[in-house]
């Protein structure tokens, strides 16, 4: 039973417009469709791509002259995944952190 589920998903995410076109391993080349925001406060903003599943993926700072002409736009993009395992100072796993680096713009759509 679990196996189907964990192939149930694994198919949902591969093909589903999450805003995903290829899901992946760290280091793996994938494209997302998404909105481009900028979030946090100075001096410690970032820019990010909010895919329509509310994923955001943060743009590295070598990559953000590629997309900051399109903040507040729907683009799709394709780079370089890394995946940073996001730990609190007392041990407690919060999550994931997906990171683009080496962003092409592949095409604005709004």
């Amino acid at each position: 039973m679990m196996r189907m589920y964990q192939r149930g998903v694994i198919a949902a995410l591969l093909l589903s417009p999450l805003g995903v076109w290829a899901w992946g391993q760290a280091d793996d080349v994938v494209e997302v469709t998404g909105r481009v925001r900028l979030i946090g406060n100075v001096p410690f903003a970032e820019l990010v791509i909010t895919s329509a599943n509310e994923q955001d993926w943060y743009i590295d700072t070598g990559s953000r002259s590629v997309l900051a002409a399109y903040e507040q736009r729907v683009v799709m993009v394709r780079g370089t995944l890394e995946l940073l395992d996001m730990v609190l100072a007392n041990g407690r796993r919060v999550g994931t952190r997906r990171i683009l680096r080496n962003v092409q713009l592949i095409k604005a759509l709004l």
